[in-house]
């Protein structure tokens, strides 16, 4: 600790560090005098308030600009910004992925759906992890392939059954 003296009122105080500062007193009347002394530069009349609001270049609306090179209201920035975020995706699918549509029976969708997410998968992958298993069934010698589609057909029957 070190024994220094106030620029302001010439007070003795102790320090942490070893230079001319001010003491706790006159730090905070100097905190609260430059606080005041910059509301009161903000403060004006309606129409110098009027004078410093920037008329956006989108939809024409007056705002308060935070910066000098603002040039659009918060709404009309949230919108451009959304609206690069969809181009730059949209960009991003169109150049790296392929579109595939199926159709199926009226229903099928929603359970198809829910079957998928109850094993916390979405649905296209459940189709990509379908069509991998069907690409390494088929890497099978064929008697495998013959037994597993008997069986196939007898669930199949054997449902059909059920139903009725």
């Amino acid at each position: 600790m070190f024994n220094v003296i106030c620029k302001d009122c010439g007070k003795e105080y102790h320090s942490d560090i070893n230079r001319n500062g001010y003491c706790e007193e006159c730090r905070s009347k100097r905190i609260a005098k430059s606080k005041h002394k910059y509301y009161e530069s903000r403060k004006g009349t309606r129409a110098d308030i009027k004078d410093k609001l920037t008329a956006c270049e989108q939809c024409g609306r007056l705002f308060d600009a935070k910066m000098s090179s603002q040039k659009l209201c918060s709404i009309c920035q949230l919108l451009k910004e959304r609206n690069y975020r969809m181009t730059s995706s949209n960009q991003y699918r169109k150049d790296n992925q392929d579109v595939i549509q199926i159709k199926v029976p009226k229903g099928m969708r929603d359970d198809l759906k829910k079957y998928a997410a109850s094993r916390n998968m979405s649905l296209t992958s459940l189709i990509r992890l379908s069509l991998e298993l069907e690409k390494s069934i088929y890497s099978l010698p064929q008697e495998r392939i013959d037994r597993i589609t008997e069986l196939i057909t007898a669930f199949q029957e054997d449902s059909n059954d059920s139903e009725e």
